[in-house]
């Protein structure tokens, strides 16, 4: 599991099966657990599971960093229906209700906008964020809401609580 990271480059980078790492690791061990585009692919009690044995094996105040299909953005439809083994897409309320009910704390949430590499790249980004105003109007007039998630992915991030 640890050579890949190895033959990136990455010191600590691990890869493997997430389940059976979790059971074979010590508690409170790691600073941080990170997963990018996995949980969309969890039913809820693989989900809940998951959060339970990160939890389990971050030090105190360790954080977990999750990427995923964003649920309440704009192409909801085409990021969840777009790769066959999606059971699900997440927003902000069912992440936070997720973190929560493992024992995590402070959960908060960031929109992934188009990267903007060179010129064209921020022309990309500039014009997003254009377009997608009258959106967040709309959403802001309906649900009093201004967090709002538009893009594809969203970025979340949540603690273990420190000992007590």
């Amino acid at each position: 599991m640890r050579a890949r990271g190895d033959q990136l480059g990455v010191d600590g980078l691990i890869t493997g099966d997430m389940f059976a790492f979790l059971e074979q690791e010590s508690d409170a061990r790691w600073d941080a657990v990170t997963l990018l585009d996995v949980v969309e692919h969890l039913r809820l009690p693989e989900l809940l599971s998951l959060l339970r044995g990160v939890s389990r094996v971050l030090k105190p105040g360790g954080r977990v960093v999750i990427q995923t299909a964003n649920g309440e953005g704009i192409y909801t439809g085409s990021v969840l229906w777009s790769d066959l083994t999606h059971e699900q897409a997440f927003t902000r309320v069912s992440l936070r209700q997720a973190f929560l009910a493992c024992g995590f704390v402070d959960p908060s949430f960031v929109e992934i906008e188009p990267r903007s590499f060179g010129i064209k790249g921020l022309v990309r980004r500039l014009a997003w964020r254009l377009l997608v105003f009258p959106l967040r109007v709309l959403f802001y007039l309906e649900t009093g809401d201004r967090g709002v998630i538009l893009s594809r992915n969203l970025l979340a991030r949540a603690t273990k609580p420190l000992a007590l």
